[in-house]
């Protein structure tokens, strides 16, 4: 059996529980929780399919594991300034107290917007370049 065909019986089972999962929900046999619980699930095994093929495909030859180790390079690079970037300092707000923030927790959290800033940036001016260099072509 070809891994296409694999493939499609394993869609065709998940399709069937979301399936089965909504008419049980919307006849109110069960509540949220085994949505919640099946998502967990779904994520899960998203993930771990994205990362075992991916290191499959680094291994597959050394041009690939070159670029690999460059990119996680960049975005180690990235992090770093990000993490420069990050105040440790703790915010004030109504409502904070109940939060435990910390010094710690704050800098990873400014840590995370400035690298979610970055990325965004470097993905607008990556659009304008694509259209711009594909405009005088």
């Amino acid at each position: 059996m070809s891994i296409s065909k694999i493939v499609s019986i394993i869609s065709y089972i998940l399709l069937g529980v979301c399936a089965i999962l909504g008419i049980f929900f919307y006849t109110n046999v069960i509540t949220e929780n085994p949505f919640i619980i099946w998502a967990y699930i779904l994520l899960g095994l998203a993930a771990s399919i994205a990362l075992i093929f991916s290191i499959i495909n680094i291994f597959q030859s050394k041009e690939n594991a070159k670029n690999s180790l460059i990119y996680l390079l960049i975005v180690g690079v990235l992090l770093f300034i990000s993490y420069l970037l990050a105040s440790s300092s703790i915010p004030h707000f109504f409502g904070s107290d109940a939060f435990n923030i910390t010094a710690g927790v704050s800098r990873f959290v400014g840590t995370g917007l400035y690298m979610m800033y970055i990325c965004g940036i470097l993905a607008f001016l990556s659009v304008i370049y694509s259209e711009v260099s594909s405009a005088f072509r």
